[in-house]
């Protein structure tokens, strides 16, 4: 309660704005739509296509005043923009947030705010003194620590809002002064690197320092100035994440926001350990109020090299797909985020058709994604404005630009200085996008698209109840699993209701949005999801009708991405190479002699397992199907594995950290593998659907034998590797599937 009562307190100039809605147990900040009518207005008047200037004064009318900027460099703040910056967009208030300077260009860490309602720059704190770490000159921190308050920093692509925890976030990139990550002095002597850090608009004050209060510049001679306490260290590299996936900077990164599961999601490049290569990461936030909640995992593997030189990056939450503006080699870059892990390499993008043939990729683009016209937008100074349009089937090729029409009026100007970098936005409450240039006058542009429309107060979420599928039948009495994916693109999803027949069932505060309904009678039901947002406005999905037989027989097909379903589990066992586990975040299965490749593959099939068949149904038919799309005839066997694997564990020679196989690539008759084979499926030259017919393997599984999977292991045919596709292949219909029917009499549910 106490902790209720502090973040109240510090809300309070914002309360009438304010609902409180929770999660895990925490407060969290639910914002109306800021007043922006004035911006709005303006953009109605504007012509499409073009760009209108909006800030009322300069962004050197509001400077830190010199005798309490930290030396070296005072009176160089127009390095707040200058130097390969960035901004954030705080769509809770609808002002723009600047931080940065940093290395050899400015220390003070102060932060500037643009408000969006006013139109008019000022400064939303004064800068930290700075003391000297390390053996060197060139290593600072605050001089309160760096748990208090961040030292400048360029900044690139790495700065965010999170509207969740209501909170601006840096990554930081070149700091001052010494060119690196943000670090904090260990006792003992000797640095590390930390951050990122969270500053809290709530507490900003032009009149306070960021940190704690006797940290600002020449305190003798301002004697009076509090501190803010506007800054927290989320800290990373506090040892509660493992060092082989922290970045060992964040210089030259590229990063994006995403709203994913009810979490506020950051997607950030970043090099990875000490290497030149920049691998993709995804951070989450759980808890404001508790850093040690926060997760970070790597998504993306720098396969290209494309990622390591300065650019922007921008996420497609629809496509889930990542893209970053390249090089000469290729123009631009992307990771496929429905195959996220530590082996989903980047793909170069070789083709891109051009009608005008006057695109050429540059360094200094910034880039942004539009979600109501589903395109990336480019912009890279002066007038002219890029659309990017990724291919129906993603790949290298296929993708499209267009240069958009000439613009009537006033444009910006052609000088980008070090690069746009992350001062070009999408911003959602307006339907336009934003740019931030020059240094001195701080100016702030709009563009607004072709067949632009005034947004409404707030964009309502969008639902889709992904399990069950429409058609599905069941058996009586049946227990539906209901699933819904929820987004809200200007703001967050609070609540997802699920209905039977229109009456309220069940409501979920957090992701993922699931609820099994039990006991289901026999008869038709029509299911639906309801999704509420911030705002309190709402969204309804398409109904979902299913049929529950008395006679209490069912079909159902297991495969990814169909109805709902996410079970499938499948990797490939590699001889040569003995102890990875990584093979099962690929798009292939490799297939060859079970003494070189194995090839597991593995399905939750009851429910107990989070399946969809009743524990103990009668199962009377069971077909597996993979897909081989490789060339070259061969019949191969499914064979029952014995002994419990995970996907990101098994290698040849272990099926679970620490636990070896009896022979290795899991080829233990009796031990690893059932003594007899469950089907054999024999398939031509060209590729297609390999299907075995597993009745009997799912049919001990159902009387209590485990589930475990099947190997698929090459009988005869030509020597060559065959390939499978995965759980994970871009093509969802093609990836393995399990076709069960079975009946639910004597059934235990």
């Amino acid at each position: 309660m106490q902790i209720l009562l502090q973040i109240m307190k510090r809300l309070s100039p914002y309360v009438s704005a304010i609902a409180m809605t929770f999660t895990m147990g925490k407060p969290l900040t639910a914002y109306a739509q800021p007043d922006l009518s004035s911006l709005v207005q303006i953009l109605r008047t504007a012509p499409e296509g073009g760009w209108v200037k909006v800030n009322l004064n300069r962004f050197a009318d509001v400077y830190t005043p010199t005798d309490l900027q930290p030396g070296p460099y005072i009176g160089n703040t127009s390095a707040l923009i200058r130097a390969w910056s960035s901004f954030a967009w705080d769509s809770n208030r609808g002002d723009l947030i600047l931080f940065g300077g940093g290395h050899a260009n400015y220390a003070g860490n102060e932060v500037y705010r643009w408000r969006g309602g006013s139109q008019v720059w000022e400064r939303a704190s004064l800068p930290s003194q700075l003391v000297n770490i390390g053996a060197d000159s060139i290593t600072f921190e605050a001089i309160d620590g760096a748990a208090n308050a961040p030292v400048s920093s360029h900044t690139y692509d790495n700065q965010l809002f999170l509207p969740r925890a209501d909170r601006f976030i840096t990554f930081g990139g070149a700091a001052y002064n010494g060119g690196g990550p943000f670090v904090t002095a260990l006792v003992g002597g000797g640095v590390r690197a930390t951050g990122p850090y969270f500053w809290d608009p709530a507490l900003a004050d032009p009149n306070k320092v960021g940190g704690t209060t006797g940290s600002h510049v020449n305190p003798a001679l301002h004697p009076n100035i509090l501190g803010g306490q506007m800054w927290e260290n989320r800290d990373i590299y506090s040892g509660r994440y493992s060092a082989s996936i922290l970045p060992g900077s964040f210089i030259n990164s590229v990063s994006d926001y995403a709203s994913e599961n009810s979490f506020d999601t950051v997607y950030i490049s970043g090099h990875y350990g000490s290497a030149s290569r920049a691998d993709l990461f995804r951070y989450q936030v759980l808890d404001p109020l508790n850093r040690n909640l926060d997760t970070w995992e790597q998504v993306g593997l720098d396969w290209t090299g494309i990622s390591q030189g300065q650019g922007t990056g921008a996420y497609d939450p629809l496509r889930k797909l990542f893209v970053r503006t390249g090089n000469a080699t290729a123009q631009f870059s992307y990771w496929n985020l429905q195959t996220p892990g530590p082996n989903n390499r980047d793909v170069a993008v070789t083709s891109v058709t051009d009608a005008t043939g006057l695109f050429q990729i540059n360094a200094n683009f910034g880039v942004d994604f539009d979600p109501i016209r589903r395109v990336f937008v480019l912009w890279g100074g002066g007038g002219q404005v890029w659309f990017l349009t990724p291919p129906t089937v993603l790949g290298p090729t296929g993708w499209s630009i267009a240069l958009q029409p000439v613009p009537v009026g006033a444009v910006p100007s052609p000088d980008v200085g070090t690069g746009v970098l992350g001062k070009f936005k999408y911003i959602p409450n307006l339907g336009a996008f934003m740019a931030l240039q020059d240094p001195i006058e701080g100016q702030i542009w709009l563009y607004k698209p072709m067949g632009w429309a005034a947004p409404p107060g707030n964009i309502s979420p969008t639902i889709i109840l992904s399990s069950p599928a429409t058609g599905t039948t069941f058996g009586a009495p049946a227990q539906v699993t209901l699933s819904a994916n929820a987004t809200d693109v200007d703001g967050v999803v609070t609540s997802v209701e699920f209905r039977r027949n229109g009456t309220l069932i069940a409501s979920k505060a957090v992701a993922p949005y699931t609820y099994i309904d039990p006991n289901v009678a026999a008869g038709i039901y029509v299911y639906s999801a309801k999704a509420y947002d911030n705002a309190g406005d709402a969204a309804l999905s398409a109904n979902s009708t299913v049929t529950v037989l008395p006679v209490g027989s069912a079909k159902v097909v297991l495969q990814d991405a169909v109805g709902g379903y996410s079970g499938t589990l499948d990797t490939y066992l590699d001889s040569y190479n003995p102890t990875y586990t990584g093979w099962g975040g690929g798009v292939n299965l490799l297939s060859y002699f079970s003494n070189q490749y194995s090839t597991l593959v593995r399905f939750s099939i009851f429910q107990s397992e989070g399946g969809p068949v009743p524990n103990g149904a009668t199962i009377t038919s069971a077909t597996l199907s993979l897909y081989k799309s490789s060339f070259g005839d061969r019949v191969f066997e499914a064979r029952r594995v014995l002994r419990d694997w995970k996907e990101n564990q098994a290698s040849w020679s272990t099926a679970l950290t620490g636990i070896a196989w009896s022979v290795g690539g899991a080829n233990g008759i009796g031990t690893d593998l059932a003594a007899a084979s469950d089907g054999l499926a024999s398939v031509g030259w060209d590729p297609a659907w390999a299907d075995f017919n597993v009745t009997t393997g799912v049919q001990s599984m159902s009387q209590g034998g485990g589930n475990y999977g099947w190997s698929i292991i090459p009988v005869s045919g030509l020597a060559a590797i065959q390939i499978f596709n995965s759980r994970e292949s871009a093509t969802a219909s093609s990836r393995p599937k399990l076709v069960i029917t079975y009946s639910t009499n004597g059934a235990v549910n």
